[in-house]
C-alpha cells in the first residue's frame, strides 16, 4: 500500500499512478537494453528512424513523469487526469505497432502482444474512472 508510506500520494489512485509510472519507466528500460527479435520484427514496418529503442523513451520518460506526478497528486489532484492519460498512451501506442505487424505478417504473432498492450490501457482507463474510497473510522470489535 503506498499511499500509507509515501503520504503525498493521493490515497489509492496515487498509488496507481505511482506504480503504474515506475513499471512503464523499467518496460522502457527493457526496450533500450534488451532488444528481441520479435521487437525488431514488429516495428520494421515502421519509418526506419523508429526503432524499438527510440521509442523505449515513450515508456521511459511517460513513466518518470507519471511517477513524478503521482507524488505530488495529493496536493494537486488536477494532475491526475493527464497522468491516466499517458498511461493509456503508451500501451496504446503498442496495440496499434504490434496489431498492424501482425497485419501486414512482418511479426504474424505480434497480435498477442497487442492483446496483452490493450489490456494494459484497459486497466488504465478502469482505474481512471474509479473515486478513492472513503476514509473509514475504526471499528473496535467486541464492543
Amino acid at each position: 500500500m503506498p499511499e500509507r508510506v509515501i503520504k503525498s500520494l493521493d490515497g489509492k489512485r496515487g498509488a496507481f499512478l505511482f506504480v503504474g509510472g515506475l513499471a512503464y519507466l523499467f518496460i522502457g528500460l527493457s526496450y533500450l537494453v534488451a532488444p528481441t527479435a520479435g521487437r525488431q520484427a514488429a516495428f520494421s514496418w515502421l519509418p526506419e528512424m523508429l526503432t524499438p529503442q527510440l521509442l523505449g523513451w515513450v515508456w521511459v520518460v511517460g513513466g518518470a513523469g507519471v511517477a513524478v506526478v503521482s507524488l505530488i497528486s495529493r496536493a494537486h489532484r488536477s494532475t491526475e487526469p493527464p497522468a491516466f492519460g499517458v498511461l493509456m498512451l503508451c500501451p496504446a501506442l503498442w496495440v496499434v505497432i504490434f496489431a498492424v505487424s501482425s497485419i501486414v505478417g512482418v511479426h504474424p504473432s505480434g497480435w498477442v502482444s497487442s492483446i496483452a498492450y490493450g489490456l494494459m490501457a484497459m486497466w488504465v482507463w478502469i482505474a481512471a474512472g474509479w473515486d478513492n474510497p472513503a476514509p473509514q473510522e475504526r471499528v473496535v470489535r467486541g464492543e
